[in-house]
């Protein structure tokens, strides 16, 4: 296995940010969910639905 170097940094400043349309703004304070399983739903896989020799 060949050895990588990684770097990591933070983005550079935007001066003036490209909106995208049609997608919400991120929020930029914190976020309290009530509900987190209604929430991950759809997004996360049930415990073993990920593990394909079930």
């Amino acid at each position: 296995m060949t050895a990588v170097a990684v770097e990591i940094t933070t983005r550079p400043p935007v001066d003036k940010p490209t909106p995208v349309t049609g997608v919400a703004p991120e929020p930029t304070e914190l976020v309290f969910v009530d509900d987190v399983e209604t929430l991950t739903a759809g997004a996360v896989p049930g415990c073993g639905d990920d593990n394909p020799y079930n």
